[in-house]
């Protein structure tokens, strides 16, 4: 039997590794003997706390084939870890569990995953659709049409809710969203026979964001472009009933919990919010001696340079 088995002898902070069940141990109640699967060393462990079962699949059936974890019969630590690990493996970087989409950044280019005119042709079967940040902007714009199309139905709101730590793509994930909304909006917009003034496109709703990162974001030590406030997106579609149609009106951004003491400070390695390094590479020489910065650099300043960080490192200012 299959299962994983805590490793002590692990040379990292994950100890749990994979194992075979042998046989509990002669006298005893709660000890068993587990082969580890790597070096197949025996090792003796307390069944309770030290051994979890593996999942048990269909023949041919691999673990990184499994696109909603709500199959999977087992769902402590080290099945779950096991399982986004090797489906991170294969660039596989999302999952879900029920309704809820599981992301894992890649910290690198996909080829083609982000391609919308790929995900537009294989959204011919809806039902069929592999977990996918865009897969779930499909839903709530979908759940908004399907809403013009049924007599009587109310009006209701659709809400994306995208949260994790530090790093863990939600900039990047929320940009997508909007980019997705924005397009699909503009490509029933253009297919309605509507006379209705056209929809925002997607490049002319990502414009603002790097305006809202330069006053916003800043690099920190696990995060080159690090959000340091939280904010509410709303995005307001005009619906068409005769032909279901929806088109993105206008949309609105409520900043909150702005992280201010970084003005006068930052930690060892980050940096204080990106506008300040911009102004001083980016200003003309007439902007620059309008305010005073003429021959200055960033270690003319106290207040952005207390980090001793002065570059972003994915080639940016």
């Amino acid at each position: 039997m299959q299962v994983y088995v805590r490793d002590q002898d692990a040379k990292t902070d994950y100890k749990w590794a994979h194992g075979r069940l042998l046989r509990r141990v002669a006298n005893s109640v709660s000890h068993v003997l587990v082969q580890l699967n790597k070096s197949e060393k025996t090792v003796e462990v307390d069944e309770a706390q030290d051994v979890r079962m593996a999942n048990e699949l269909a023949d041919g059936q691999k673990l990184a084939d499994v696109e909603d974890l709500d199959v999977l019969t087992h769902l402590h630590e080290p099945a779950f870890v096991d399982y986004l690990a090797q489906r991170y493996s294969l660039d596989q970087v999302y999952c879900r569990s029920g309704a809820v989409l599981i992301a894992v950044n890649p910290f690198k280019e996909i080829s083609g995953l982000y391609d919308l005119h790929k995900f537009h042709k294989e959204m011919l079967d809806w039902t069929a659709l592999p977990p996918h940040v865009f897969s779930t902007a499909e839903g709530a714009y979908r759940s908004l049409r399907r809403r013009l199309q049924e007599p009587g139905e109310s009006k209701k709101n659709q809400t994306i809710l995208v949260s994790g730590e530090s790093g863990a793509g939600k900039t990047e994930t929320t940009k997508f969203i909007m980019n997705y909304l924005a397009e699909s909006s503009q490509q029933a917009d253009m297919a309605s026979r509507s006379e209705r003034k056209r929809s925002i496109s997607g490049s002319e709703l990502m414009s603002a964001n790097p305006i809202l990162e330069s006053f916003g974001n800043a690099k920190t030590l696990r995060n080159n472009n690090s959000s340091r406030f939280g904010k509410f997106v709303r995005m307001f579609f005009d619906g068409h009933e005769l032909d279901a149609s929806l088109r993105m009106v206008g949309t609105s951004v409520e900043t909150y919990l702005l992280e201010k003491v970084r003005v006068v400070h930052q930690n060892d390695g980050e940096r204080n919010f990106h506008v300040f390094y911009e102004l001083l590479a980016g200003a003309e020489d007439a902007m620059k001696k309008e305010l005073h910065l003429e021959n200055m650099s960033v270690l003319d300043f106290q207040y952005i340079s207390g980090g001793r960080c002065f570059q972003r490192n994915d080639g940016h200012t």
